[in-house]
C-alpha cells in the first residue's frame, strides 16, 4: 500500500532563516526582499532576542524552530543559520533529517567551543550595555560596507536583546562542544565567510566546521565582515537559491512520529494538542523553590532517565517531566486523583522532596538530595520503597510508598504522552485518527501505521496504536 497520500501536496520552496547572536529577523531584511515571491521565507526571532524575553539553550531553539515549521505545516525546507544562528541550523537538521534538505551556513558558529578569551568575553559581556558599546561592537565584527541606516539597525538589535539570554550565550551556549550534532546533518551544505570576519574568522569556519562536514562547499566572501546578511545579501541570497533549487519534489519522508503529526492524517485538534507539548519549554520554576526543582528534576532523572545522545534525530528529544509539573502544579491542573490520606498534591511534594534532603544528608554525609547522582539518587528511593526511615515522611504526614508510586504514576503519565518522548520510543500512531480504524485484524496495518518503523520495542509487526 502506497505510504505517500494525503500529506503528499505541493509546496513552495522554503527557507527557515536563524538570525545571529544579538540580532533579530530584521537582520534578513535585505535577503527576504531579493529572495521575492519565488521563495518563502520564514524568519523566527529566537527567545530573548527581537524584543523578546527569556533565554535559551542550542537544543531548546532547535525545537523552537521545528514547532515552528510544523506550526506552519511546511514540507521539506532549506535552512539558513547566521553565526550563533548555524548552530541551531545544525542541530535542526540533524533531529529532523526528513523535513532538512539542505542548510546555508553563514558565518557559522562552530559547534567546538568558539575560540573567544576571557578578555573577550567580558567585552562582548558589556557590549549591550549603552548604545556607544553596541556601536563598537558592530563596528568591530563587520566591514565598510553597512550604511548608517543598516548600522543603527543592528545597534538597535543588540540593545534590545535580553540580558539573561546574552549572558546564557557567552557563559553556556558559545562555550559547548556540540560535535555530536554536526555528525546527524547528512543533508547538502554551502557555508559562507567573510575574509575580515574579526568574530568567527575563516580560518576557523575552515577548519571547525568545513572540516567536519565533508559534503560542505565552502565560500569565502572577500571584504566582508562577520554580519554577511548586511554586507553581502546577494552572496546569501545566491547560496540560498542554489539550495532551494536542489530540494527534492515528492512527499515529504515520514520516519517519526514528530512528522506523522505534521500530516493530514492526524485531526485538526489532535495536531494542534500535539504541536504545542512537543513545543512547550520551561520558562523557569513557578511552583517550586529553585533548590525544590533541582531536586525534582534529579528524582525524575532517576526515575525515568533519558539521554540527550540516545537520538539527535528521528524526532526524539528530552523530556521536561520536572518542568512540566511545575507547570500543572502551578496552574492547578494534575490528573485529577490522590489517595484520601495524603496531603494535595502539591504539598506532598515540597514534603516530599524535604524528606528526601533529610534522609540524603543523613545517608551522604550532610549532601542534599539534589547533589545526588543518577545511580546514588536510585538508591535512595529503592531504599524508601523497601521502608528505610519511614519515619521521615509518616512525620510530615505521607505514606513513602503512595507519595513514590503517585510520583511514578505522574512521570510515566507525562513521558508517554510526548511527542519527542515515549511515542518516539514506541513509534505510536493512534493519534493518527483522521481515517478511523478499518485494518483492525492481526497483521493489517493501516498507512499511518506503515509510515514508521516497527519500534525495538514492539514484537515483528506489532505497532502501538491507541
Amino acid at each position: 500500500m502506497p505510504t505517500t497520500e494525503a500529506h503528499d501536496v505541493p509546496r513552495p520552496p522554503t527557507a527557515v532563516l536563524i538570525h545571529h547572536f544579538g540580532g533579530s529577523r530584521a537582520t534578513w531584511a535585505e535577503v527576504v526582499s531579493r529572495l521575492g515571491d519565488g521563495c518563502v521565507c520564514v524568519t523566527p526571532d529566537l527567545r530573548g532576542f527581537g524584543g523578546s524575553g527569556g533565554a535559551s539553550t542550542v537544543e531548546d531553539s532547535a525545537d523552537e524552530v521545528i514547532a515552528r515549521c510544523d506550526a506552519l505545516g511546511l514540507g521539506r525546507v532549506v535552512v539558513v543559520g547566521h553565526s550563533m544562528g548555524g548552530r541551531i541550523a545544525m542541530a535542526v537538521a540533524a533531529r529532523r533529517p526528513g523535513r532538512v534538505a539542505g542548510l546555508v551556513l553563514v558565518a557559522p558558529s562552530p559547534p567546538t567551543p568558539e575560540p573567544m578569551t576571557d578578555d573577550g568575553r567580558a567585552s562582548l559581556a558589556a557590549a549591550r550595555d549603552d548604545r556607544f558599546t553596541a556601536e563598537r561592537l558592530v563596528a568591530l565584527i563587520t566591514g565598510d560596507g553597512l550604511s548608517p541606516a543598516q548600522v543603527a539597525s543592528a545597534v538597535d538589535d543588540v540593545l534590545a536583546a535580553d540580558p539573561a539570554a546574552w549572558r546564557a550565550w557567552i557563559d553556556v551556549g558559545s562555550k559547548q562542544d556540540l560535535t555530536a550534532i554536526v555528525a546527524g546533518v547528512t543533508c547538502p551544505v554551502v557555508m559562507l565567510s567573510g575574509d575580515r570576519d574579526a568574530a568567527i574568522p575563516s580560518d576557523v569556519v575552515e577548519r571547525e566546521v568545513v572540516g567536519r562536514l565533508p559534503q560542505a562547499t565552502f565560500v569565502r566572501v572577500p571584504g566582508a565582515g562577520h554580519l554577511l546578511p548586511l554586507e553581502a545579501p546577494d552572496v546569501v541570497v545566491a547560496a540560498i537559491r542554489q539550495m532551494l533549487a536542489g530540494v527534492p519534489t515528492g512527499p515529504l519522508p515520514v520516519t517519526s512520529v514528530r512528522d506523522l503529526i505534521d500530516t493530514p492524517l492526524v485531526t485538526p485538534p489532535t495536531k494542534r494538542v500535539l504541536q504545542e507539548r512537543a513545543a512547550w519549554r520551561s520558562q523557569g520554576a513557578q511552583f517550586f523553590a529553585p533548590e525544590q526543582m533541582r531536586s525534582l528534576r534529579v528524582l525524575y532523572d532517576a526515575m525515568i532517565p533519558q539521554d540527550p545522545a540516545d537520538d539527535p534525530g528521528g524526532g526524539r528529544y528530552v523530556v521536561d517531566i520536572a518542568g512540566e509539573i511545575d507547570r500543572r502544579l502551578a496552574g492547578g491542573t494534575g490528573n485529577g486523583w490522590r489517595y484520601d490520606a495524603m496531603p494535595d498534591d502539591g504539598e506532598a511534594y515540597r514534603q516530599g522532596l524535604a524528606a528526601l534532603d533529610d534522609l540524603s544528608a543523613e545517608r551522604h554525609a550532610g549532601r542534599p538530595f539534589h547533589l545526588l547522582d543518577r545511580g546514588e539518587a536510585l538508591a535512595l528511593l529503592k531504599a524508601v520503597r523497601d521502608g528505610l526511615n519511614g519515619p521521615m515522611f509518616w512525620d510530615r504526614g505521607l505514606e513513602p510508598k503512595r507519595l513514590l508510586e503517585e510520583w511514578l504514576a505522574e512521570a510515566v503519565e507525562v513521558y508517554y504522552s510526548h511527542p519527542g518522548g515515549g511515542q518516539a520510543d514506541l513509534a505510536y500512531v493512534g493519534f493518527a485518527d483522521a481515517r478511523g480504524w478499518r485494518a483492525v485484524q492481526l497483521n493489517q496495518l493501516e498507512p499511518q501505521e506503515r509510515l514508521l518503523a516497527p519500534s525495538p520495542h514492539l514484537a515483528p509487526g506489532e505497532h502501538a496504536r491507541g
